[in-house]
């Protein structure tokens, strides 16, 4: 799973999944559906935004899935990328 940063209150997430534009986190903190959570990303070039849809409670940590916004197609390889361990380059 890949460790990203929420820039609004700098509380850690990871990725769970990347399904097209579709994407999991895993997160510490609740997102109300219908929010938008901007993060930054390790090796990004840029912080990725994310349409919340929905956050249910499992444990201590929260699951929230939501739509990728606004992405380019450089930063969706380099996520991509990030996510499989290989190389973006």
């Amino acid at each position: 799973m890949t460790a990203l940063t929420c820039l609004d209150d700098s509380s850690p997430a990871r990725v769970e999944k990347l399904i097209g534009e579709q994407i999991v986190l895993r997160a510490i903190k609740a997102r109300p559906p219908g929010s938008t959570l901007i993060a930054d990303l390790a090796g990004a070039q840029a912080p990725i935004t994310v349409k919340v849809r929905a956050c249910r409670r499992e444990g201590d940590e929260f699951v929230i899935e939501g739509r990728l916004v606004n992405l380019s197609r450089e930063q969706r390889l380099q996520l991509a990328a990030l996510l499989t361990g290989r190389d973006p380059g």
